[in-house]
């Protein structure tokens, strides 16, 4: 991986360099251009979340309760850098949850520098994070980086019944000096797979299976460890998911031939044997970006499943972007982008680029791909891309199909979007705000979508309306609004004031209708105008 490492650290440098100094003043997210997504300023401290005390984000996922885990590390400004895992938990509006670590936050120091790549839960809340730690400073000369798992408690404390007081130090490919554990697979037996990640010339990647307690299961490949490094066959591991037919599919890099990196997904059976009936014997190989140089480093660096079974796999290519989408049998789904790939999408039209961070799916099957975009003359701010199932630019989607989000006054880094229940949209990254980075959580939501309890038996009818809306109380309104069914506002009456019904002009069909009170409660209704 060291090519790609070497691209984020240029990367990352990049924008340090950018960093502007602003003076302090309230943190306000704002969002480009009209849309029907907005940024719910329920959310957080009036629409973000900003950990100070934790410098950058890696990951997020929902927890087992909904509310949202982070894994980043918090970076001293000593010689060596040192860095330290640390893990946020936000309740569902955004606030810290106390009842997690120190106010929603804990800090494991895992040797003398350690830094988190993956975070998982298992069924029964416990929390999982992988990562790479050091034992030594790197002014002696001896730095060689090894995996480390954690386990954590729902509260946050350390599992002192997995590895050795909750921490587990892998020490069995210590000869590698970039061993990495990147991804995390919890099974509902107890047993937990976890991706190894090494370089070229000893290691390539790794599958480790891993019993309950922490401890190899030796019933797995050879000794718990299945080696992917064969003179035939390299594999990079980047994420790995579990399937609904009780299989694993795993995407990386095919790097075979050592500069021509291919975009790869594998899937294998439990027993670590390859899943014969997935496209190439339980290989699906792209050789998308064909140059062979140094500088090929084409990859997919995220899995998901799609509401409808199929699956999608976005990663980098060279100095852009790809997507595939494929079926269980690892077929790809040639109705999607161009015969199943969707390359080169991602480039702003002032020649900005945008680097790809993460996606997920909407209920809908929609596709949600979030990065960071930066030129030469620009702050680095999140860019918001929604897709149809078949790849194609959204254009309900802001008129667009993208949303630039400049969440706070400094650098903004993008690194996980997670879609949650209602299609709303969490973003987590972190932030140079004022000078030291920080852990920054936001969340979009669909306008329609956007409400609160109204506490009254306050409905409408009938439902199909003609020409009016009847209410079935005589009440002081504040504002109504009147939604298609992609979420555009059409129309919108402001304070009405009190009264039992309304006059609109509409054509037939379905829309939303979203009203407020006086007292500043809202309901939205489904309406049908005949």
């Amino acid at each position: 991986m060291g090519a790609l490492l070497m691209q984020k650290l240029l990367y990352n440098s990049k924008l340090i360099v950018m960093k502007r100094i602003i003076s302090t003043f309230l943190l306000i997210p704002i969002l480009t251009f009209s849309q029907n997504y907005s940024l719910d300023t329920t959310f957080g401290s009036n629409g973000i979340n900003y950990t100070a005390n934790a410098s950058e984000c890696v990951k997020s996922i929902f927890a087992t309760d909904n509310k949202i885990l982070t894994t980043g590390f918090i970076l001293s400004n000593n010689f060596d850098l040192v860095t330290h895992t640390v893990v946020v938990k936000l309740n569902s509006n955004g606030l810290a949850d106390t009842t997690f670590g120190n106010n929603g936050l804990i800090q494991t120091n895992v040797d003398y520098k350690d830094t988190p790549h993956g975070i998982a839960t298992q069924p029964n809340g416990k929390i999982l994070v992988a990562g790479s730690f050091t034992i030594e400073s790197p002014s002696t000369g001896i730095f060689p980086r090894n995996p480390y798992v954690i386990r954590y408690n729902t509260d946050g404390s350390l599992d002192t019944t997995f590895g050795a007081n909750g921490i587990l130090k892998i020490f069995n490919f210590n000869t590698v000096t970039s061993t990495n554990a990147y991804s995390i697979v919890p099974l509902s037996n107890g047993k937990i797979f976890v991706s190894i990640s090494g370089n070229s010339s000893n290691l390539n990647s790794a599958l480790i299976r891993l019993n309950e307690d922490g401890t190899f299961d030796t019933s797995f490949a050879d000794n718990g460890i299945l080696r992917f490094d064969t003179n035939s066959y390299r594999f990079s591991i980047i994420d790995i998911i579990k399937t609904d037919d009780n299989k694993i599919l795993l995407c990386g890099a095919d790097r075979t031939i050592s500069n021509n990196f291919k975009s790869s997904v594998i899937k294998l059976n439990l027993d670590g044997s390859y899943d014969t009936t997935f496209a190439d014997n339980g290989k699906l190989v792209l050789d998308i970006f064909t140059a062979t140089s140094a500088s090929n480093y084409e990859y997919f660096k995220d899995l998901k499943k799609c509401p409808d079974g199929t699956f999608i796999a976005g990663g980098w290519l060279s100095n852009n972007n790809s997507i595939i989408k494929f079926n269980s049998f690892g077929q790809l789904i040639t109705s999607f982008g161009t015969n199943g790939l969707l390359q080169n999408f991602y480039y702003n039209n002032n020649n900005s680029q945008v680097l790809y961070g993460d996606l997920d799916i909407q209920s809908d099957n929609k596709i949600i791909v979030g990065g960071t975009m930066s030129n030469d003359g620009m702050i680095p701010i999140i860019k918001i891309t929604r897709l149809y199932q078949n790849g194609s630019l959204d254009l309900t989607f802001n008129s667009t199909g993208d949303i630039l989000v400049d969440v706070t006054p400094s650098n903004d880094n993008l690194k996980t979007v997670n879609v949650d229940f209602q299609n709303s949209i969490i973003m987590s990254g972190w932030s140079q705000y004022n000078g030291d980075s920080a852990i920054v959580h936001s969340k979009i939501v669909p306008n329609n979508l956007s409400v609160n309890d109204f506490r009254s038996n306050f409905t409408i009818y009938p439902n199909p309306i003609s020409d009016q809306i009847n209410f079935s109380d005589t009440i002081a309104l504040k504002l109504v609004q009147i939604y298609n069914v992609n979420g555009v506002l059409l129309s919108e009456y402001k304070n009405p004031g009190v009264v039992n019904f309304l006059k609109v002009e509409l054509n037939t069909g379905f829309y939303i209708c979203k009203i407020e009170n006086a007292n500043g409660e809202q309901r939205v209704f489904k309406v049908i105008k005949k």
